[in-house]
C-alpha cells in the first residue's frame, strides 16, 4: 500500500469525526466567527456561504492533533486550499448544518409527544362522559361522608 493510499484511508476514518468536530467547534464560537466577518455569506457566488480556509485548517489541526504531521504532507500535495477543504470533508456550510441538526432534533421530539390524556381503560360506547364524570363525583362524596 503506497503512502498516498495509507492517507486517504485515514482521511476517510476521520473525515465524519473531523466535520463533527468542527461543527462543535464552530457552534460554541459562533457568535464571534460571524462578527469578526470569518463567516460570510457571498450572494454573489455560487457559494453561499465562505470561511477562511485557512482558519478552518488552523482550527480542525488543533482538534485533530493526528492532522498536524499530515498537514504539511497534504498542503505539499495539494497546494489548492478548497480541493484540501473538500478531501477532508470539511466543505460544508456550517450554518446550514446546524438549521438542520436542529430541525432533526425539533422532529425526533415531536415524535416522542405524550398524549396528555390516557386513554380508557375501558371502552364503553354506550357510556356518556358527563354521566360518568357526575358518577364519580357521587362515588367520592359518598366514600368521604358516609350516610349516617
Amino acid at each position: 500500500m503506497s503512502t498516498s493510499d495509507e492517507i486517504d484511508e485515514f482521511l476517510e476514518e476521520i473525515e465524519s469525526e473531523l466535520e463533527r468536530k468542527w461543527l462543535e467547534y464552530y457552534e460554541a464560537n459562533r457568535v464571534w466567527i460571524v462578527a469578526s466577518g470569518l463567516y460570510k455569506v457571498d450572494s454573489y457566488s455560487d457559494k453561499k456561504f465562505s470561511i477562511s480556509r485557512e482558519f478552518i485548517l488552523g482550527v480542525i489541526t488543533a482538534l485533530e492533533p493526528r492532522l498536524t504531521k499530515l498537514l504539511p504532507y497534504l498542503v505539499k500535495v495539494n497546494a489548492d486550499r478548497d480541493t484540501l477543504i473538500s478531501k477532508l470533508g470539511l466543505n460544508l456550510d456550517p450554518e446550514s448544518m446546524l438549521v438542520q441538526r436542529e430541525l432533526e432534533i425539533l422532529r425526533s421530539k415531536q415524535a416522542e409527544v405524550v398524549p396528555l390524556l390516557p386513554e380508557s381503560t375501558e371502552q364503553n360506547s354506550n357510556s356518556d362522559p358527563d354521566t360518568e364524570y357526575l358518577n364519580q363525583i357521587r362515588q367520592d362524596m359518598n366514600s368521604q361522608h358516609p350516610p349516617s
